[in-house]
């Protein structure tokens, strides 16, 4: 296929994936596009306006160079069987108008929209306004109004605090990326306070360590860490910061377990140092507020515990996972249990009980635990709408068949309906990493449809 060619075909996969993220019919997607034929995008030298890809970017909640990147560069997916489009059913109409879309954060609508849900021009008002809709798990406000307390602020400190107020509704949209970007841009206000700027930093490694940047998460969690070993902590405040600091540090020794595992011993050891720290703060901190707002953090810690002493042959792979799938007994129905860290740690335990049985069990033995990790975890992600839980069940579950196609030689065919392509799309906007395997479960799935 000529150069061209292959940015058209690509160019379409956009679309298709546009109509299922956002349930929308061609001509919406045109619509909102700003063309009257969907044919018309792309003349014959393949070439597509910067116009198209910044619009393809907002519907697919992609950054604009991702988008670039992949009409240009990126390939579609390692597979033998590629198809035209990823299901063979196109998407039903959708009763909302198109255009209207989430993704719309920035310009001056989006400022005249905060400043009437805020109801005020001060600053401080703003930023209570933007921590309420925060409690109240209202994301995409909690952007616009951090944004706009951003453009209201007379001092550094207050810009900076702004962007960590962003930084807490992008994570709460599962938008990773500019979670990131806005924890950069509050670092680099100066001067702010010293306990500000831990705070930042601590989050940082912790949107690095979410997006997979290990090394990243790794060198800035240690920062934080050997800052109040020298220092000390003075109030809950910074002694929550070590702990989480401690925390994202264990947590990132643990999954270099996997990236290297010729250093399987030292990043093991590691991982258990720091999360035996981390969750020895949590407890205490516990203890001395007496109620169990730590018991999610604790619970994440002794999850990642488990899985660092099963690399350390402390606990046997299959102690490990008859703990983990025991406590799963707890969660039958994880629509009965309210949103928190507690509900989301068990889902974070099933990821670490399919860690622990693809590295230490036989192929033949793998896929009954697995099968039950990777389900469980999918409905608590599901639960939740945690995109970066939702992302490890994807991968988990895609790591599972082909160990099951590699034993048995048998391919287990995806069966995705709507609602599940569209977290798989919207997974892939959200994780750049992801992206070759969504493509291949794209590719290869059947489309369910409702009659």
């Amino acid at each position: 296929m000529t150069a061209s060619g292959n940015r058209r075909r690509r160019l379409e996969w956009l679309i298709r994936l546009v109509q299922y993220y956002r349930n929308w019919t061609r001509p919406q997607v045109a619509h909102a596009l700003g063309v009257s034929d969907l044919r018309r995008l792309a003349p014959s030298s393949g070439d597509v306006r910067i116009s198209i890809a910044v619009r393809l970017a907002r519907l697919l909640d992609w950054r604009v160079d991702e988008v670039a990147r992949y009409l240009w560069t990126e390939p579609i997916a390692n597979a033998s069987d590629q198809r035209d489009t990823p299901a063979s059913n196109p998407p039903p109409d959708c009763d909302s108008e198109a255009g209207e879309v989430c993704w719309d954060l920035d310009g001056e609508a989006s400022q005249a929209r905060a400043q009437a849900e805020a109801a005020s021009d001060s600053y401080a008002d703003i930023d209570r306004a933007a921590w309420e809709a925060y409690q109240a798990g209202d994301f995409g406000r909690v952007v616009r109004l951090a944004r706009y307390a951003y453009a209201k602020a007379e001092s550094p400190e207050q810009r900076a605090a702004a962007c960590n107020r962003e930084l807490g509704g992008w994570d709460g949209l599962g938008r990773y990326a500019e979670a990131l970007e806005a924890v950069r841009r509050g670092l680099t206000e100066t001067p702010i306070q010293e306990a500000r700027r831990l705070r930042l930093q601590s989050n940082l490694a912790n949107a690095h360590y979410t997006l997979w940047n290990l090394t990243e998460a790794r060198s800035v969690a240690t920062e934080v860490v050997e800052h109040y070993l020298a220092h000390g902590t003075d109030d809950r405040a910074s002694d929550k910061n070590l702990a989480f600091s401690y925390y994202v540090r264990g947590q990132t020794a643990r999954r270099l377990i996997g990236i290297e595992p010729e250093n399987t011993i030292q990043y093991a050891q590691r991982s258990c140092t720091d999360l035996q720290q981390a969750h020895q703060h949590y407890s205490q901190m516990g203890d001395e507020v007496g109620d169990d707002r730590f018991a999610g953090l604790i619970r994440l810690c002794e999850s990642g515990l488990l899985e660092s002493r099963t690399a350390l042959s402390e606990v046997s792979a299959d102690d490990a996972l008859h703990m983990i799938i025991e406590q799963l007994e707890a969660v039958t129905d994880p629509e009965d249990w309210p949103a928190g860290e507690v509900l989301e740690s068990y889902g974070w335990s099933c990821v670490f009980g399919c860690n622990i049985a693809l590295r230490h069990l036989p192929e033949e033995s793998q896929q009954r635990p697995m099968a039950i990790l990777t389900n469980k975890a999918y409905e608590i992600s599901d639960r939740l709408e945690n995109w970066s839980l939702r992302e490890r069940a994807l991968v988990m579950e895609s790591f599972r068949r082909q160990r099951l196609a590699d034993w048995t030689g048998v391919n287990e065919e995806w069966m995705l309906d709507e609602q599940e392509v569209r977290i798989v799309t919207g997974t892939m906007a959200r994780f750049p990493s992801f992206r070759r395997t969504g493509w291949r479960i794209l590719n290869s799935a059947r489309l369910v449809t409702e009659m």
